[in-house]
């Protein structure tokens, strides 16, 4: 559908985040222990919603995306880092986030 967003569905946040997860005092899925009951009936909503009105869905996807951002629940405690090094005989050097170098694109004089 043309124009449509292209938010999918948060499945792997939502599941973590609610409130059926979190038991206070133990080691539980939500680590982050974030239970918010009116968060996870717009979550409820959204995913009724994706299956007939997926633009509707995916405009209050990027909405709790955005609320989940603004309140800071997960926070990223690991930065991976890659150095390649490379010879001035290297050239046509590709970097691919996922796959790192892309040995088979380089070429050496």
């Amino acid at each position: 559908m043309a124009g449509a967003p292209t938010t999918r569905p948060r499945t792997t946040s939502s599941a973590k985040l609610a409130c059926t997860y979190f038991v206070p005092g133990s080691s539980t899925v939500d680590s982050s222990e974030f239970c918010d009951p009116a968060f996870d009936h717009t979550v409820t909503h959204a995913a009724a919603l994706q299956a007939t009105n997926p633009p509707a869905a995916g405009r209050l996807w990027a909405r709790l995306d955005g609320e989940l951002t603004d309140r800071a629940v997960l926070l990223p405690t690991v930065t991976l880092n890659t150095t390649d090094l490379l010879s001035t005989r290297v050239g046509n050097y590709r970097y691919n986030p996922v796959w790192g170098a892309l040995i088979d694109q380089l070429w050496v004089q």
